[in-house]
């Protein structure tokens, strides 16, 4: 059981994945707390009876992903604890976003994409999509400025509008309405600053994690969000072998973590009913 999660925008895209689709596109409902025991143990056993064989000798992957992503974000914290358990490390690499996928896809100094929606199947076209989904991506807008009222995509339509190059989803979202593509997200944000922009899309959650690394307080987030995704992991298809106890490994992690948020909320509803307020 891995260690209590404090993080309440964390705790909060848990409970998100319990109730979106995962890997099959069947709905993972919410559950009580002896459903999820009995889930994880069915899967624990499955995965005890195939025994998947993984080489020896210690292997490396390496991931690529955006800059301002770090190592104790969640979705690499989740990815890395799924490797270690195939007794292979996972080794972390920042890049801007769009050469992280062009990098991927050739498979030379990157063996395989963080986290990518599965729209982006087509451009990670010799990448191979781990199931179950492992993290919910926020699409958010960020400005400066106090008067904005952004309720959809097409609201943004008339605004001057920063995205990080490679965030395809976006793109294709925004469609004909004009924007502009920049390296990374503190690229967006200066933009931003400097009066260059009106807003940038970005994602919610690593965006403002950004914002506090740089202590800026004078861009913020609206809401809502403009709409959210569900985030894969994807692995070069030289390392085929990889994938079958891979993705085992990743549903063990998955459902211990939603084991260890039911307990978490089956507690706090347990002390409400003790000690109300």
């Amino acid at each position: 059981m891995l260690g209590v999660v404090q993080n309440k925008d964390y705790i909060r895209d848990l409970n998100y994945l319990t109730s979106c689709p995962y890997g099959n596109g069947a709905p993972m409902l919410k559950m009580d707390l002896s459903s999820l025991v009995r889930l994880s143990m069915l899967i624990l056993l499955v995965t005890w009876i195939s025994q998947p064989v993984v080489a020896d000798d210690t292997k490396t992957i390496r991931i690529g992903t955006l800059h301002g992503i770090q190592k104790h974000h969640p979705t690499f914290e989740i990815i890395q604890e799924a490797y270690r358990r195939i007794g292979v490390t996972a080794e972390l690499v920042t890049l801007p976003y769009e050469r992280s996928e062009y990098e991927a896809n050739r498979g030379r100094i990157i063996d395989a994409e963080l986290a990518r929606t599965e729209e982006a199947s087509t451009a990670l076209a010799n990448l191979i999509r781990i199931e179950p989904s492992i993290f919910p991506v926020y699409t958010s807008v960020f400005t400066t400025r106090t008067n904005l009222e952004i309720t959809s995509w097409e609201s943004l339509r008339g605004l001057r509008i920063d995205t990080v190059r490679g965030m395809h989803t976006v793109a294709d979202r925004l469609g004909d309405i004009p924007f502009n593509e920049v390296g990374s997200i503190e690229q967006s944000i200066q933009r931003i600053l400097s009066g260059r922009s009106d807003v940038a899309v970005l994602p919610g959650f690593e965006t403002e994690q950004v914002l506090e690394q740089l202590n800026i307080t004078s861009v913020h987030r609206l809401t809502p969000d403009l709409e959210t995704f569900l985030l894969y992991h994807y692995l070069h298809q030289k390392h085929a072998d990889l994938v079958q106890p891979l993705q085992a490994s990743l549903w063990q992690v998955i459902s211990e973590r939603q084991l260890q948020q039911a307990a978490l909320q089956d507690n706090d509803e347990q002390f409400e009913h003790h000690y109300p307020n």
